[in-house]
């Protein structure tokens, strides 16, 4: 009989075999492979997504997942800070198809509870566990956060994440900006406006040590209460340093001037300044 192209042939037990070259098997072996594994990942349950997370963020509470790493919710969500509860309420995500390609499944996830939205991306890295944020975009009421800082603070905040990383449940890397938006303070007698800051956040690369510039920035009106340029430097999750000043501005005599007093280190006419 004819013999087909391509293949090998052999014998065994007196009868011909038809053997495929190594080379071809391994070839075709290896887009089999890969199906494979992008179908076992995309159909991972929704609780390893979830236990991945709370891998690096201990805090975060969840009751209730459904789905899988292709299409999925949790539900009755909370960061959990100091004992006080931020509820985040469901969060939903769809898998990004592109991220396979380097075996790094990453997430597109939106919550949208009262008064708190967000978007962005969310990775899962699957060798070190790090789960990795960007391309975030949320707002939340500042009164979330005055529970947990125990702070008498009003407003709004609005934050924009180019990245963060989370790694062995210590912030490893940061990116992004925060604007608390028509902030106030009270200082024990009256609210203080302290009109709209700007905090841009930085980090090098596997460094823990972050950066917090503060800045003012002037409502539409091109008004602001506070020439604020403070920095703060942060180690270990901790506040390592801090300097800068601020300067009231179009008031004399206020509040706002004898509590600015208080905290600073020292004066220079109208402007406050801060060393620590």
């Amino acid at each position: 009989p004819g013999k087909i192209p391509g293949l090998a042939y052999g014998k065994y037990s007196g009868q011909k075999i038809v053997t495929m070259p190594i080379k071809k098997l391994l070839l075709w072996s290896i887009p089999v492979l890969f199906i494979a594994m992008v179908v076992g990942l995309i159909y991972l349950p929704a609780p390893w997504i979830v236990y991945k997370v709370q891998q690096q963020v201990p805090a975060l509470s969840i009751s209730q997942v459904n789905g899988s790493l292709l299409r999925g919710s949790a539900h009755n969500v909370e960061f959990i800070q100091r004992g006080y509860p931020l509820p985040l309420e469901t969060i939903r995500w769809r898998l990004d198809w592109m991220s396979l390609v380097f075996f790094k499944p990453c997430l597109i996830f939106t919550v949208d509870a009262d008064q708190r939205q967000a978007q962005g991306h969310l990775c899962i890295h699957p060798i070190s566990h790090a789960v990795v944020l960007h391309q975030v975009k949320g707002q939340l009421p500042v009164s979330d956060i005055a529970e947990i800082m125990g702070l008498a603070i009003e407003g709004n905040v609005q934050i924009t994440l180019d990245g963060l990383t989370l790694k062995d449940q210590q912030l490893f890397w940061i990116r992004g900006d925060i604007v608390w938006q028509n902030a106030e303070f009270h200082n024990g007698e009256k609210w203080l406006s302290l009109g709209n800051l700007l905090i841009a956040l930085d980090s090098e690369k596997e460094s823990s040590h972050i950066s917090a510039h503060w800045l003012d920035m002037a409502d539409a009106q091109g008004f602001s209460p506070l020439d604020v340029d403070i920095d703060m430097r942060f180690s270990q999750g901790r506040l390592a340093s801090i300097q800068g000043s601020l300067k009231p501005l179009h008031t004399t005599g206020s509040s706002l001037e004898d509590t600015l007093n208080l905290i600073a280190t020292y004066q220079e006419g109208k402007t406050f300044f801060i060393e620590r």
